[in-house]
């Protein structure tokens, strides 16, 4: 048997706990009714709570899956500069500036020069970035503890507010 979706079992249950009480109906009737209703929410509920369950578990798994990924991909990135430097290394030794193939041409090739500081501390000042300061952040902590300690008070720029979450232990 197919339950329902969530959402419209709750709201029959919702609907039928504003609606029985107007019911002239035997006390048995409405309890019996209102039992199956939250019998099917609870089993569709449960059914939610496995899917979510099953969710997290896979996005876990992916979450492994890519550390793992990453590490090989950085294990194969090093493998491949350190081949590719041992190329190099051969190629000059043996003074061989060009290697040509049918796929591809190996050749060593100067690079821009680079800048080298070899004393910063030495280095004036209108060569120096200054980054400019970060931007001023709300203190959450801060505010909450504020906000804790006021009783009768009430601030424009903060509030506290408890929301709610569903656990699946």
């Amino acid at each position: 048997m197919t339950l329902p979706a969530l959402f419209e079992i709750a709201e029959t249950y919702r609907h039928a706990l504003e609606n029985l009480g107007d019911m002239d109906l035997p006390d048995d009737v409405v309890r019996d009714t209102l039992e199956g209703l939250q019998g099917d929410l609870q089993a569709k509920g449960t059914n939610v709570a496995a899917f979510v369950l099953h969710l997290e578990a896979v996005a876990e798994a992916i979450k492994e899956a890519e550390t793992k990924m990453g590490h090989r991909r950085k294990v194969l990135e090093n493998r491949a500069n350190n081949t590719r430097a041992y190329l190099k290394t051969c190629m000059e030794t043996a003074g061989i500036q060009k290697i040509e193939c049918p796929w591809f041409k190996l050749s060593i090739k100067k690079n821009p020069p680079k800048t080298v500081i070899d004393d910063e501390s030495l280095i004036p000042v209108e060569f120096m970035k200054i980054p400019p300061p970060p931007p001023a952040v709300p203190d959450k902590k801060a505010i909450a503890e504020f906000l804790k300690k006021q009783t009768n008070e009430r601030t424009d720029w903060a509030h506290q507010e408890q929301g709610t979450r569903i656990s699946i232990d």
